[in-house]
């Protein structure tokens, strides 16, 4: 079997966060389109007047949501909340043969929890009374959050009636339905009820089948409230990335299917498309067949990998059919995927997403399942698939496949696949932000969306923040026209998540959203110096904060206008050799500012050197921002480098993203060769930029030199960091940092910096939180080479600057400034 396929497999517990959106499943007749490339002008009936489901068997009824909650609304994510409710369990809750309904604190959810036993479940979470009016059309909605189970099947109904009772359950809202629980997790779930009289009712929530899950968030409009449309109502168009018909295929029977897996793991007649126990059926299609029905063997198929040409969205479509079921479990089976990302066209590179792709599978029914699926536009961590890591490291996406198979080791035929890339006809809205927050409230604006009738602003608190993942509680939900809105916010250790899309006639856009959360930046006072020269520098401690990165930095005025002026300038040719350098090495003369991180980073030759690995990459970084708020043009950044293998460099101009963390504002990749070359890459910077280098690959990894350049006119102030330190502020109200003066020349002293606070995960810091740059202050102040003050050692031993005032040890091979005491003089060595 092909190594990359085997390895494919056995990775595919996922190893990075990524969102799958939009898994349905919808059986029709097959249809057979022609191989083509075409434009798809998609349309949708209008949210709100999609036909009804008769019989909803498998995946969610309907996936609308109530526009308000003015009838009824119960969030569930409290014990005080859930005690509101009715439940009639025939499982005891606390003992017994299983669980009824209860409130988990875990989830912050109502829940049915898994259980082991024969029997299906008969229990019911019932509403208090309600009024209700006859003939009205009321919207009822709610979530059915992720749980710990692992594909697990389970099932439910809706009913309503007069009394709290089972058997006052007569009048039907959705009929009994299956879905599978972690595929869809947060799935939004929504339907229309039309009282047939007016006065008391119940609604009843009733658990059925063996499988727990997990309900928030329920809510019964007003009378006649127009519904939020879901994702399901994006209209799109699209462009068909291939479509492949594998009925075409001629050889192989039902009876006696043709084996075309080769021994490398690929399938005959089918380039880029790799496989295990794939069989070809002449005008059925594929079979991912399991050799004995019941027992797993691995059967799997990857189709090839599709330029995906820049969507940021795409739908991978499977039509298929299940000739036989597997004995694991008697008459259902679902398709158990993995999309798969590459930046190539075959994957010795692959990416894979921790969430499944799934579709339903009854016996001998052809079946069509869609999923859409976003594409991510940052750079993301690829793992190397064939096992020798050639191109581990971060890569720009921009090809995608799916690994498919069956859940239970049915046998699947697979008779179609489409991808199409997806353009929504109404765009999402661009640009939102937080233009102001005060105490416990925040106001969110965004960009005015075109053909946009309508915003919808979903506020989600009581979240517990884990990494990137977040427990999402109740929220508050707005309709509105403006382009802002003031919202709550929490005000404890946790962010609060804003989601946001556009509304227009018939569709709504795909949602963006933003992490709001107290994090201020550092408002310094000004800056003090004393009569022996101390500079102090003095601020306020916001709640919360647990240390102020201060970066003082120092004025060179430029006198001739130049295309080439020296931003930053480091290098390893007068580091001494160090077979073992540590973790951290930080460059002579830039006091923090610039520093290379790693695993057993070693000194060697004039170069600093690591053995990448597949937890640890060399990265170049400058811990200092630099200020481009005077520049209009590019910098330029050059490097010297090389690699012993494969080795992919990442060059980036970086900015604090969103309150959370250091993103890319631009960056370009470099692949290094096996002799020492010189790099020049051009990138955009932003106000406050600061530089990454890293360095991908598991190979030997070679760093020799850095110059960052920019274009300046004449008369120009620019300042360069000279120093950057980490002053704790935990548990403080005031910060305070003293430095003695930069060594000159200099022209005026600037500072400014970024607050540091964690967010919290049940009473434990988890994540760190950037605030964004300060505002800088200055102080004026202007010294010369001739007014160096170097306090005098015991025996005047010489120190040596460049031309910039930046110290150099072992100075050679160049023109520096020499200071032996109180003397002063410039030399050529």
């Amino acid at each position: 079997m092909n190594r990359n396929f085997t390895t494919a497999i056995a990775v595919l517990a996922g190893v990075a966060a990524f969102t799958v959106l939009g898994n349905a499943t919808v059986f029709k007749p097959a249809v057979n389109a022609p191989e083509s490339k075409t434009m798809i002008n998609a349309s949708k009936m209008p949210a709100g007047m999609r036909a009804p489901q008769k019989d909803p068997t498998t995946g969610l009824p309907g996936n609308i949501e109530a526009a308000d909650a003015e009838t009824f609304e119960a969030t569930l994510d409290s014990q005080e909340d859930f005690d509101r409710m009715i439940t009639i369990n025939t499982k005891d809750p606390v003992i017994g043969n299983g669980k009824g309904w209860i409130f988990s604190p875990y989830a912050g959810a109502a829940a049915i929890l898994n259980y082991f036993d024969s029997e299906d479940y008969d229990e019911w979470l019932i509403t208090p009374a309600l009024q209700l009016e006859a003939g009205k059309q009321y919207t009822i909605s709610f979530k059915l959050p992720d749980t710990d189970s692992w594909f697990t099947a389970s099932k439910m109904e809706v009913k309503a009636g007069a009394e709290p009772t089972r058997e006052a359950m007569t009048e039907v809202v959705f009929e009994p339905f299956t879905f599978i629980q972690d595929s869809e997790a947060n799935k939004q779930c929504g339907y229309y009820f039309v009282p047939s009289r007016t006065g008391t009712y119940h609604i009843g929530f009733h658990a059925m089948g063996k499988s727990g899950f997990q309900m928030s968030n329920l809510r019964i409009s007003s009378p006649g409230a127009v519904p939020i449309p879901s994702e399901d109502e994006i209209r799109y168009e699209e462009e068909v990335l291939m479509e492949k018909d594998l009925t075409t295929l001629t050889e192989g029977t039902m009876e006696s299917p043709k084996n075309i897996v080769n021994p490398f793991g690929q399938l005959e007649g089918l380039d880029g498309w790799i496989g295990y126990e794939v069989y070809s059926v002449a005008g059925e299609g594929l079979l991912i067949k399991n050799s004995l029905a019941g027992t797993g063997n691995g059967a799997a198929l990857v189709p090839a990998f599709v330029d995906t040409k820049g969507y940021g969205r795409i739908r991978y479509s499977v039509d298929y059919t299940t000739p036989e079921f597997s004995s694991v479990i008697t008459g259902m089976d679902w398709i158990d995927g993995y999309l798969l990302l590459s930046s190539a066209d075959y994957a010795p590179t692959v990416y894979y997403t921790d969430k499944s792709l799934q579709g339903f599978m009854r016996l001998d029914e052809e079946a069509t399942a869609n999923w859409i699926c976003d594409i991510p536009s940052e750079p993301k961590m690829l793992w190397s698939a064939n096992g020798d890591g050639t191109q581990y490291g971060e890569h720009n996406i921009d090809r995608a496949s799916v690994y498919l198979r069956s859940a239970y080791y049915s046998n699947l035929l697979v008779r179609k696949i489409t991808v199409t890339g997806l353009t929504p006809v109404l765009d999402t809205p661009a640009n939102a932000r937080v233009e102001k927050y005060a105490d416990d409230k925040a106001t969110i604006a965004w960009d005015a969306v075109d053909g946009a009738t309508e915003y919808v602003v979903r506020v989600y608190s009581n979240t517990r923040c884990y990494g990137n993942t977040y427990d999402l509680g109740s929220y508050q939900q707005y309709r509105l026209n403006e382009t802002s809105v003031e919202v709550p916010v929490n005000v404890e250790k946790s962010a609060t998540i804003v989601e946001l899309f556009a509304l227009g006639k018939k569709t709504r856009s795909v949602a963006t959203s933003l992490r709001v959360i107290d994090m201020a930046s550092p408002e310094f006072n000004p800056i003090t110096e004393d009569e022996r020269g101390n500079i102090r520098l003095d601020w306020e401690v916001p709640a919360n904060n647990i240390l102020t990165q201060v970066n003082v930095l120092k004025g060179e005025e430029v006198k001739e206008a130049t295309d080439n002026y020296v931003v930053a300038a480091l290098s390893a040719a007068d580091m001494e050799d160090r077979a073992n350098a540590g973790t951290l090495v930080t460059f002579e003369g830039q006091d923090g500012t610039w520093t290379i991180e790693g695993s057993q980073l070693a000194i060697e030759n004039g170069a600093i050197t690591m053995q990448n690995t597949s937890i640890s990459q060399m990265l170049v970084n400058s811990n200092c921002a630099y200020d481009f708020s005077g520049i209009t043009g590019n910098v330029k950044v050059r490097f010297s480098a090389k690699a012993d293998g494969p080795c992919l460099v990442k060059v980036a101009a970086v900015d604090v993203d969103d309150n959370h963390s250091f993103g890319n504002a631009d960056y370009k990749y470099v692949t290094l060769t096996e002799d020492y070359a010189d790099y020049e890459v051009e990138l955009t910077p932003v106000e406050a930029t600061r530089f990454e280098l890293l360095f991908g690959g598991l190979s030997t990894v070679y760093f020799k030199d850095l110059t960052v350049t920019c274009g300046l006119p004449a008369g120009a102030i620019f300042y360069k960091p000279v120093l950057s330190r980490n002053v704790s502020t935990n548990g403080k109200t005031t910060g305070s940092f003293a430095f003695k003066t930069p060594a000159a020349p200099f022209k005026n002293l600037m500072v400014w910096g970024v607050n540091v606070r964690y967010e919290y995960y049940d009473a434990k810091p988890t994540n760190a939180v950037f605030s964004r740059y300060s505002k800088p202050v200055y102080l004026e102040k202007e010294l010369g080479i001739e007014s160096v003050a170097i306090v005098e050692e015991a025996e005047a031993q010489p120190v040596y600057y460049n031309l910039h005032g930046m110290r150099i040890n072992n100075a050679q091979n160049g023109a520096f400034i020499k200071v032996t005491g109180d003397k002063v003089e410039k030399i050529i060595k």
